[in-house]
């Protein structure tokens, strides 16, 4: 992706701005330009892979102590013994959790859809890493609020409903929705667009990988120390050591001449207009507004008119499927309660489940995955056309014979059909054994069937991949517009799951 192009909306840039783009990242000169005090580090995908999986080490393992709390809180409101085994499974207490739960979830969710598109111009102006900044001190304000909540809930007016505060931060900043846009922008802005696929598996493997570690290191504090709050503190400093790492230390991928000839296009539009009040209402509009990035994904004419059908609806298509076929992932809490309730689990045996289920995700996702893709990348290719003499090359460039050196292809990927079976079988999979999920007997059933749903894990990337191939298929080269779009998705996914 070129970093020239917008995250969420279309925006002109100069020229001075695209030829600094054209220069390859990772190259001194891009490293020099960006960050001239650290010219030994260099902008790669390596720092958000890795930072990716430290992160989801400190989130994934406060979610199953977070709802004990939750629910020992309730417990105490309604008069049941927090300390005991029925407060877990009190059929009005879990209600009333449920229902704490879907609110916060909507407050976090709601806001992080109204400001995503805000913090991804942001990005376009200001650098990935300078949203990622915000977006990481958002979360340590929400960790810092959640344990004082936690301590003074019943000294405070309102009492327990000031866990909202949390992710109320947390939607201001973007929550993960704004994380994945930075951290999908970062990676395309250093990857090669043939790695990119690759890379975004690698991503979300990682992600998967520190999801499964953070629940096992807070079953293990847990079980050390018989307390739920020692997790919190260690997730904190987690949270703390990623933030100094994104402050101080990772390069931004942008260069600083994009940034600013950007930031000088910006101004220059905004006093070329009146500073009057409807002026600044409609920016202010703009900023929030939620249904403009989608347009990418609106139906369009094909680039070839009378080839094909009149309109292309394949995005249009992809996108819906994209938010259906990830709602289920808005379901973990409810699959926390469901497990608590069932099974009679307690936070540490939630934690080890998750771990499980998270460490089959990470496998299948780096190691697996990425074999099958590439066996079937190669035996899901034909071979390509011979390549043109350099006589040919030359008269079809008007004399010039630059590309005359350059080696023919032996294979010709069909990367879009490919990816749409990859999709299809990750969606069966999906289906097949979150079906099973519900009608498991046991716990260990239950957990076995948890694990098995890693198989369909791929469907986010893959989706994504194919939708890259779609949009550049029809004409468009404004990749980051199209990943700020399925984020938008993402973030929606989150609101409307809650009506289930």
């Amino acid at each position: 992706m070129s970093a020239a192009r917008p995250l969420l909306a279309a925006g002109s840039t100069n020229d001075e701005a695209e030829s600094t783009v054209s220069q390859p990242y990772g190259s001194v000169s891009h490293s020099a330009e960006t960050s001239r005090p650290r010219r030994w580090l260099k902008p790669s995908p390596i720092w958000i892979l890795v930072l990716s999986a430290i992160a989801a080490i400190s989130t994934s393992g406060v979610v199953a102590p977070r709802i004990e709390i939750y629910t020992r809180t309730i417990c105490h409101v309604y008069g049941v013994d927090a300390t005991s085994d029925e407060c877990l499974s009190d059929r009005k207490v879990q209600a009333v959790v449920a229902r704490l739960i879907a609110v916060f979830s909507t407050i976090s969710g709601l806001l992080a859809t109204l400001t995503t598109a805000w913090w991804g111009s942001l990005s376009d102006r200001y650098g990935r890493i300078w949203v990622l900044g915000f977006n990481v001190a958002g979360l340590l304000v929400s960790d810092v609020t959640f344990l004082i909540v936690a301590d003074f809930w019943d000294r405070l007016p309102g009492t327990y409903w000031w866990y909202a505060l949390g992710p109320a931060v947390e939607g201001l900043v973007g929550g993960i929705s704004v994380a994945s846009v930075a951290m999908h922008a970062y990676v395309s802005d250093c990857a090669e667009p043939g790695t990119r696929s690759r890379a975004f598996s690698q991503l979300m493997g990682l992600l998967f990988f520190g999801m499964s570690v953070g629940p096992l290191l807070g079953g293990f504090i847990m079980r050390a120390t018989h307390r739920l709050f020692p997790v919190f503190y260690a997730t904190t400093a987690i949270d703390f050591v990623v933030a100094l790492f994104i402050w101080f230390i990772i390069p931004e991928s942008v260069p600083a001449s994009v940034l600013q000839a950007r930031r000088g296009a910006g101004v220059w539009e905004s006093s070329a207009n009146e500073l009057g009040v409807a002026n600044r209402l409609k920016t202010w509009v703009a900023a929030i507004d939620v249904v403009s990035p989608l347009a990418v994904l609106l139906p369009k004419k094909p680039a070839i008119p009378g080839k094909g059908p009149k309109m292309d609806w394949n995005l249009t298509i992809l996108g819906a499927a994209y938010g259906f076929g990830t709602l289920v992932l808005a379901s973990v809490y409810q699959q926390i309660q469901y497990a608590s309730l069932t099974y009679g689990w307690t936070s540490e045996n939630i934690n080890y489940w998750m771990g499980g289920v998270n460490v089959s995700k990470a496998v299948y996702l780096t190691l697996i995955f990425p074999i099958i893709a590439k066996l079937l990348a190669r035996f899901w290719s034909s071979p390509a056309k011979p390549a043109a003499s350099p006589a040919e090359f030359e008269a079809s460039l008007g004399g010039s014979s630059a590309l005359e050196d350059l080696p023919a292809p032996k294979y010709l990927l069909r990367a879009e059909s490919l990816d749409l079976i990859l999709a299809r079988a990750a969606l069966v999979t999906d289906i097949i054994f979150y079906a099973l999920t519900p009608i498991a007997t046991t716990g260990a059933l239950f957990a076995v069937c948890g694990m098995c749903i890693s198989l369909g894990a791929s469907f986010g990337p893959v989706v994504q991949s194919l939708a890259l191939d779609l949009h550049a298929r029809r004409g468009g080269s404004d990749t980051g517009r199209l990943l700020g779009a399925l984020t938008v998705v993402s973030a929606l996914r989150q609101v409307y799951a809650q009506l289930f």
